[in-house]
């Protein structure tokens, strides 16, 4: 399609080295040729930032190791019974929400140490539960609508929402919970890819999140799954292994303007890929942002989209430049998470 040379900017070279003295290190065998190897590496620039990935083929191909990042957590204050040691909300001297009184459902209060405006907890389970194999679809998707719900309370005083969930290793608290806050202004990846998707909409006419998933569709090789509302696709130049978007087909920027099906739609899904993922190669740990534009500021050049980030140790190249070298091709990735059953 005529807007791919945009979309799918890919660099390839070879590089050449000498094995160690010692031997040649497994599954180098089929890129050592008259005594050197000739590793395939291909460079990736993400559609909607300036950030690069980039493969190494022959690293690609390794086994992939399961992560064991377990938390140890002595006390969880986010259980059932543990009410009185969670922060309150000034207004009501209690939760922001609470679902249910003593035996709740859901809670949403404050942030012991706040850092967003109106900095929130969404706890969507009294029991302490700490793996994507606990999952439940009926849990979820009740802290989904209750998300959209603050989505709207934050977009109503102008100021930016913030939706994310740091899961597992790197999370300060292991029970299932969501973040949600305000910025006073919008963050700068979010500003970056705005400035893109709009530079595309006038070169192309079309919203860059259709001819993604017009061109990710007709190609299929990094296409996971969808349903009527959302597509599923792996990340062409990934931060990290594994990385996946879901991407809300309607024109919508936001949260807080998604219809009941849609949020169910974007919630089943998502359980739908963490599932997978931790079924598959073993990934219990991970970071999950909404990336959205609220509803004052919606425009054709966005769209809604939530991307999934497994847990990586970011190094120098990483922290320090922002090029990420990663270790599992997205094709492979989006191959075994279309197979891989829920």
């Amino acid at each position: 399609m005529k807007w791919e040379k945009d979309l799918f900017v890919e660099l390839k070279e070879t590089m050449r080295i000498l094995p160690p003295k010692a031997g040649l290190p497994p599954g180098l065998d089929g890129y050592f040729k008259e005594g050197v190897l000739h590793q395939p590496l291909i460079r990736r620039k993400c559609c909607l930032t300036n950030d690069w990935a980039h493969l190494n083929m022959a690293r690609a191909e390794r086994p992939m190791a399961k992560m064991n990042l377990k938390m140890e957590q002595k006390e969880c204050i986010f259980c059932r019974g543990k009410e009185d040691k969670t922060p309150r909300w000034v207004e009501t001297g209690g939760d922001y929400i609470r679902i249910g009184d003593t035996d709740w459902s859901l809670r949403a209060f404050p942030n012991l140490y706040p850092w967003m405006i109106n900095h929130l907890n969404i706890v969507e389970c009294s029991d302490h539960k700490e793996s994507f194999s606990q999952l439940d679809d009926t849990e979820e998707l009740q802290a989904w609508n209750v998300a959209a719900k603050i989505t709207t309370d934050i977009e109503r005083q102008g100021v930016y929402p913030m939706l994310f969930r740091n899961h597992g290793w790197g999370s300060s608290i292991a029970h299932y919970h969501w973040q949600i806050g305000g910025l006073p202004y919008m963050p700068n990846r979010i500003q970056e890819e705005l400035n893109t998707a709009k530079e595309f909409y006038h070169k192309w006419d079309i919203n860059i999140f259709d001819a993604l998933l017009k061109s990710e569709k007709a190609n299929g090789t990094r296409w996971i799954d969808e349903d009527e509302h959302t597509a599923v696709i792996a990340a062409f130049a990934p931060r990290t292994a594994f990385e996946v978007w879901l991407v809300c087909k309607r024109p919508i920027t936001t949260l807080s303007a998604c219809t009941t099906d849609e949020i169910k739609s974007l919630c089943t899904m998502l359980n739908s890929v963490l599932r997978k993922l931790h079924a598959g190669p073993g990934i219990d740990t991970m970071n999950i942002v909404f990336h959205q534009l609220p509803a004052q500021d919606n425009t054709p050049y966005y769209r809604l989209h939530i991307e999934i980030m497994p847990f990586k140790h970011l190094a120098g190249a990483e922290r320090g430049f922002g090029e990420y070298a990663i270790e599992v091709l997205p094709e492979r990735a989006a191959e075994l998470l279309a197979k891989s059953s829920t």
